[in-house]
């Protein structure tokens, strides 16, 4: 599929959108087959119209940023021999480095949905979320506050635009749809949509939040307090971002131990996780081995300033939810 993809970049005519407020790029079109699968089993097939487009939204300082996603259309939805039941914006878990963003062809998770035995006739709309694809530029913003909730529904905006020019249909259904991190941004994307985006014509049928972690502030102490984590590798990520993100200006020496403390900058510019695992940071299962005594100390100014910052951030924080938008939430614990 990747191959597909980056044939391409090399070979479709780029596209551009005449409305403003929903401008957009089409970087790449073209044809291809995705499958569902359960290990090594294929249960069902589809040929799909995949889409890599770009399109204005915000950094987490409102500053202007172009972003990038991917829009995958049933092909029998696409030439109009199917009718179309509606539209997921699907937002992604938590992946290994950039060349893993949906853009960029190697993120299979939709495949699921599209070849579903049962054949539902959706078209999934995906943000590579700020730091990837055409944002490489910028740092992540990982379970951060609005930042990828504002791409994502930035690039829901676009997409029904691109859909539009295309005169491609996009049924009645909305769903708002993740699991791990995707499940946190669902989340902030709800809210959002209650905040600033009710009156853009997005309404949600439904939203589905799974595996994520709902509040950020409540979840740090919760790690603390027991001192395992078997999410060690987002933990790290997750105050990283937080740092990055809300300007706080820790020294990273003062945050974490060693080597996690040296190898912080080869983490924010790669965006890998496999800097972790190289550094042995994956392999350990307590906090107290990687942050410093003082971010774990509840009673010590340092502990206490990182926990008004999450409680600033947090999805619940300022949030009145609109009681005509529907939820469902799971958690496997």
């Amino acid at each position: 599929m990747r191959k597909l993809i980056l044939t391409a970049l090399l070979t479709a005519g780029v596209g551009l959108s005449t409305s403003a407020q929903n401008a957009y790029k089409i970087l790449s079109e073209c044809d291809t087959t995705v499958k569902a699968k359960i290990e090594k089993i294929t249960l069902g097939s589809r040929d799909v119209r995949h889409f890599v487009y770009e399109y204005p939204s915000k950094d987490g300082d409102g500053q202007p940023v172009t972003i990038s996603g991917i829009v995958m259309v049933p092909a029998d939805i696409a030439n109009g021999t199917t009718p179309c039941d509606g539209i997921i914006l699907f937002n992604h878990h938590t992946i290994g480095g950039p060349e893993q963003a949906p853009s960029q062809g190697e993120l299979d998770v939709p495949s699921g949905i599209l070849a579903n035995p049962l054949k539902p006739n959706y078209i999934i709309v995906m943000s590579d979320y700020i730091g990837y694809g055409s944002s490489i530029d910028h740092k992540i913003a990982y379970l951060c506050g609005d930042t990828n909730a504002r791409n994502c529904l930035d690039g829901l905006l676009a997409a029904r635009q691109l859909l539009d020019d295309k005169q491609i249909p996009q049924g009645r259904f909305l769903f708002n749809m993740g699991y791990s991190q995707g499940g946190t941004e669902s989340m902030y994307i709800a809210k959002l949509r209650d905040m600033e985006y009710k009156d853009r014509g997005i309404t949600f049928d439904k939203t589905f939040s799974g595996g994520g972690m709902l509040d950020c502030e409540e979840a740090y102490s919760a790690y603390v307090d027991k001192d395992q984590c078997d999410a060690i590798n987002d933990v790290a990520m997750f105050l990283i971002s937080v740092n990055e993100n809300c300007h706080l200006g820790i020294d990273y020496h003062d945050l974490f131990k060693e080597p996690l403390a040296s190898h912080v900058q080869e983490v924010i510019k790669s965006k890998k996780k496999s800097v972790l695992s190289d550094i042995g940071v994956s392999s350990l299962d307590s906090l107290h081995q990687i942050i410093q005594p003082a971010y774990m100390d509840w009673k010590s100014d340092a502990y206490k300033a990182l926990k008004a910052k999450l409680a600033e951030i947090k999805i619940t924080n300022g949030w009145e939810p609109d009681t005509t938008q529907r939820y469902f939430i799971e958690h496997s614990r």
